[in-house]
């Protein structure tokens, strides 16, 4: 305790010297912890469905691209594999709703699914139910299930909502249920209709038509990824065979759900988190050359240390204690910076990237702060902690002076940061 009594009050009596270190860790830290809760929220955090890692995207492939679903090859998937639970297809668009009192007409996200698909993600209706077979059908109802965010937004979560007509394109479609809050699947998604009632449509029954739609699958249990591809593979090279003038040379592409999100990002963002990590890096090393400096002009001090009976081990102890106290006060500022720049990063951030919008400040990154503040402590401290403990004290005692006390180990510290 008094060891840290006394960094505190060397670190007080050097404002000036203490504010410009502080802020320069801290803008480092800062930016390192915003590009790291970006990553944190777009690729490390699970996705938030029940064994999310059994959740497959499916779509056609040829060599020389990848594209959407044809709508009969997703019915021969559907029918002929054996490694998927259920096999869901969706078409995302967007409709007009309308038909609420007090409300004007506004355009919403939607798509059209499968009944299925709700069993592929794995997440049950928060009130009422979702969609049967029975119903997805040719000539089914016109049915609906909205999204929480919706149901907040247009209806003020009222309960009511159940079993009440809306107009979607000035047809009625009646709310049959709500989902949770995390289910907005598959594009910021707020109302659910039945596929196969449009099923019929002869555009999408033409195997060479690819109207936008792509097929979602749920593992079995203990079905593996590369047995998964190897089945679909399978299935598209004999409908190569069948359909030689629509199928000639597509394949089914089967990826992991997170990857086919933001697998298209993740080089991007490492890229970005290794740029301001080393501008961090040359930030430490140009407090390593202050804390250095600082450390030759108090010489005189650790030799009168030293000649009462204090240790070099203690000598570095007590400039590590500094250099901690420091990267603490850094650490503090820079997540409070990151997390006050939050919107901005929103914002500016490009479109598109899946759950770009989720980036939060949680106990992780929060984690990750501190740790790197923790780095950055011994980064910039242990080099000039180890050269100030290694200066000639008998010289620095007799001349008093930085310069002539600087030792030969202080200076090769300094020019190897430099």
């Amino acid at each position: 305790m008094s060891d840290f009594k006394y960094a505190l009050r060397v670190l007080l009596k050097s404002p000036a010297f203490t504010i410009v270190a502080v802020l320069t860790l801290a803008l480092g830290i800062g930016a390192n912890t915003a590009i790291f809760s970006i990553i944190h929220a777009v690729l490390l955090r699970p996705l938030p469905y029940p064994e999310p890692e059994r959740i497959m995207a499916l779509q056609e492939t040829s060599v020389a691209q990848e594209f959407s679903l044809a709508f009969p090859d997703y019915l021969d998937w559907r029918r002929d594999n054996t490694v998927f639970e259920n096999l869901a297809v969706t078409r995302a668009d967007s409709r007009n709703l309308s038909g609420i009192p007090g409300r004007g007409p506004e355009r919403i996200s939607a798509a059209s699914v499968t009944a299925n698909l709700f069993k592929v993600i794995g997440l049950p209706a928060q009130l009422g139910r979702t969609f049967t077979d029975e119903e997805d059908r040719v000539g089914g109802p016109q049915l609906i299930v909205i999204s929480d965010r919706l149901w907040q937004r247009a209806f003020h979560r009222d309960p009511g909502v159940l079993g009440r007509a809306v107009i979607f394109d000035a047809r009625p479609a009646t709310v049959i249920g709500v989902m949770p809050p995390a289910m907005t699947f598959p594009q910021q998604t707020d109302a659910w209709f039945p596929i196969m009632r449009r099923s019929a449509n002869p555009g999408w029954m033409n195997r060479a038509n690819h109207p936008l739609m792509f097929a979602w699958g749920r593992l079995k249990p203990g079905v593996t990824l590369a047995q998964a591809r190897a089945e679909m593979a399978t299935i598209s090279a004999r409908l190569d065979k069948e359909y030689p003038e629509t199928n000639a040379g597509v394949r089914a592409a089967v990826k992991p759900l997170l990857e086919n999100l933001v697998g298209g990002y993740r080089n991007n963002l490492t890229l970005l988190l290794g740029a301001v990590g080393l501008v961090l890096l040359i930030a430490c090393a140009n407090l390593a050359n202050l804390f250095a400096a600082r450390g030759a002009a108090r010489a005189r001090e650790f030799a009168i240390r030293a000649a009462v009976g204090a240790s070099r081990g203690r000598i570095v102890r007590q400039l590590l204690l500094e250099s901690s106290i420091v990267a603490s006060l850094g650490g503090a500022l820079g997540f409070l910076i990151a997390v006050w720049s939050r919107d901005a990063l929103i914002a500016l951030g490009p479109a598109g990237v899946a759950r770009f919008q989720e980036v939060s400040f949680d106990g992780r990154v929060l984690t990750f702060s501190f740790l790197l503040a923790g780095l950055t402590s011994l980064l910039f401290g242990l080099s000039p902690a180890w050269g100030a403990s290694h200066a000639d004290l008998q010289l620095a005692l007799k001349s008093g002076s930085a310069q002539s006390s600087d030792s030969r180990s202080a200076r090769r510290s300094r020019d190897w940061l430099v």
